[in-house]
């Protein structure tokens, strides 16, 4: 390993391992200071260390040591540990330089998992959820499996896999399914939730599947090397993450434990938010069994007092146009009742993606200026100053967007304007509209996403209910208050997507 011997401040002698490592001849570094030696190829956020731990080692200490990046003499840096000791020769230190690499690297990799652990919240399924926790492994350049327990199935089925290089893909790992015994047998403290590290994890590979297959995945995998972390969801055994890596580390693996059991805590947050949307949905059914009818009986009224009047002969033209119109908006009413009756009742099952929420607020001003639902207001939309990128289902959020603009629309004054702007946060991105109607009110602000609830003549107090469960199924959330201008103001925030 790279070693040098300092006599007072200066460089006495150096070993070729260290000549290898930084590139250079003996007689560019005997005699020079080990201060100025070590700066020069430290990186920069190093310095401030290296000089504190220089100034350190003037004291008669026996022993010391830091740890930072030195650049070889093609730029690429390298994680080193030094230690120096003193030598029985007056003035004398050895100092020696450690591969720091996989410290490093673990030390990175712990602070990239918490944050990608505090990401999976707004994942909407569960599938989701690994294949985000599978993607921040292969981010640090870990092939990653999530092995699954089905209920009753003696074997394991297969979750997201990545990998960062050539690494074993799913297909390839499919060719064969492991037993569900291997988990406990190749960790035996599986059912306390500890992650195991394994030295030699081709063995593993052999031991669990059949040939040829064992002899294809093992020459597939990037290292021996290998983590099988538990995941334990509701209490009960839900599967392995299993990630391999050259870099892997007794101490890394501790870091990958932690992930695993965050990773199933994000499952257990989605299945309690499936079970809450699901049971607000039957309670919103039970509630449209009961008030339909009585919501239904209004419109059809009117069109049978219109029709009737439709067939009187003394009825003129313009007595005529008239009932038309309230024929055409009743039947409208009666059609949008339905349509939010249908969305509120079905489950939903988002398919996120990638959206710009620009472009799906063109296109839902779009369809509402189509449909002349726009005509009575002033509408400004205000464009984000950077793209606003969200991660949701495009088809479920259209339908979110086009009721609240369709309630700021029909709460407005005439000529009012309606303002859309854009919002961020960390990890959140919003659409906001305001309108300058009369806003909400404290009973209605303490309701406000209740079924059939409506301060209009003409609502369905369906809109917004239907709005709250596409965001809840979407892993975001509404916000609603009093804007600039005095009216209402309702915010979607959905999960951000850079």
């Amino acid at each position: 390993m790279p070693a040098l011997v300092t006599c007072g401040s200066a460089c006495a002698a150096v070993n070729e391992a260290y000549l290898t490592m930084l590139g250079v001849e003996a007689h560019e570094v005997v005699g020079r200071s080990i201060e100025s030696l070590i700066l020069e190829r430290v990186a920069g956020p190093d310095r401030s260390v290296v000089e504190r731990a220089h100034e350190q080692s003037r004291t008669p200490q026996p022993a010391g040591h830091l740890w930072c990046r030195l650049r070889d003499v093609g730029g690429r840096e390298h994680a080193v540990r030094v230690v120096w000791r003193r030598l029985c020769v007056p003035a004398a230190r050895l100092v020696v330089f450690f591969d720091a690499e996989p410290e490093a690297f673990g030390r990175e990799s712990t602070d990239v998992l918490a944050r990608a652990a505090g990401s999976l919240g707004t994942c909407a399924t569960e599938h989701d959820v690994l294949e985000r926790a599978a993607e921040a492994l292969s981010e640090r350049g870990l092939t990653s499996t999530v092995l699954l327990i089905d209920e009753g199935d003696p074997l394991l089925r297969y979750g997201p896999t990545r990998s960062p290089g050539s690494g074993p893909g799913r297909r390839a790992f499919e060719r064969a399914r492991p037993p569900r015994t291997i988990l406990e047998a190749f960790n035996p403290a599986f059912s306390e939730r500890r992650a195991a590290f394994f030295q030699n994890g081709v063995r593993l590979v052999r031991d669990a599947y059949p040939e040829p297959v064992a002899s294809d995945l093992a020459a597939r995998l990037p290292s021996e090397r290998m983590v099988q972390a538990p995941l334990f969801v509701d209490g009960r055994p839900y599967g392995a993450l299993v990630v391999t890596g050259e870099l892997l580390t007794p101490l890394l693996a501790v870091s990958i434990e932690l992930f695993a059991e965050l990773v199933a805590r994000a499952v257990e947050n989605v299945r309690l938010r499936v079970e809450r949307v699901e049971r607000e949905r039957l309670a919103a059914l039970g509630e449209a069994a009961a008030v339909m009818a009585h919501e239904v009986r209004n419109p059809v009224a009117a069109l049978r007092n219109a029709v009737s009047l439709l067939q009187r002969p003394d009825l003129d033209a313009v007595g005529r146009h008239e009932m038309l119109r309230v024929v055409s908006e009743e039947a409208a009413r009666l059609e949008r009742m339905v349509e939010d009756l249908l969305t509120l009742g079905r489950p939903l099952v988002p398919r996120p993606r990638a959206v710009a929420l620009e472009s799906l607020v063109e296109a839902a001003v779009g369809l509402l200026a189509r449909r002349n639902e726009l005509d009575a207001v002033t509408l400004e939309v205000s464009a984000p100053e950077r793209p606003m990128i969200a991660l949701v289902d495009e088809d479920l959020l259209q339908l979110a967007v086009n009721n609240v603009l369709r309630n700021a629309a029909q709460s407005s004054p005439a000529r009012g304007r309606v303002r859309v702007s854009f919002e961020s946060r960390e990890r959140e991105r919003a659409v906001v509209v305001e309108d300058e109607g009369p806003g909400f009110t404290d009973e209605v602000m303490r309701r406000l996403c209740e079924p059939f609830l409506t301060t209009r003549a003409t609502g369905t107090g369906m809109g917004l209910a239907v709005v709250r469960r596409v965001l809840d199924a979407s892993g975001g959330r509404i916000e609603a208050g009093r804007g600039a201008a005095g009216g209402a103001r309702v915010a979607l925030w959905m999960p951000a997507e850079e």
